[in-house]
């Protein structure tokens, strides 16, 4: 599985699923210890109506060959990425 380097990637989210994120984080949900997001805000809103930019930096970010246009892996070791690492994009 390749590497990936961004410092910045994001999340579409819910609407319903906003609150709860800024104040408690984002939690991992693909093996207890991934969360997916895209390399452009363009691509997360395909995933949801509001886009999140997430700081990775320092994370280890991967992808499946055939999926390296639209996702990636980010592996928190089962940590969730914390509130202030979160923003929520302006327009959504």
């Amino acid at each position: 599985m390749p590497r990936c380097f961004e410092k910045v990637l994001y999340h579409g989210t819910k609407p319903e699923s906003v609150a709860s994120i800024m104040a408690e984080g984002l939690k991992p949900t693909y093996m207890g210890e991934i969360v997916c997001m895209a390399p452009t805000p363009e691509i997360a809103k395909n995933f949801g109506e509001v886009v999140l930019e997430v700081d990775v930096n320092g994370y280890d970010l991967s992808a499946f060959e055939d999926c390296l246009e639209w996702e990636r892996f980010c592996w928190t070791k089962g940590q969730v990425i914390p509130p202030e690492r979160i923003k929520v994009l302006d327009g959504h």
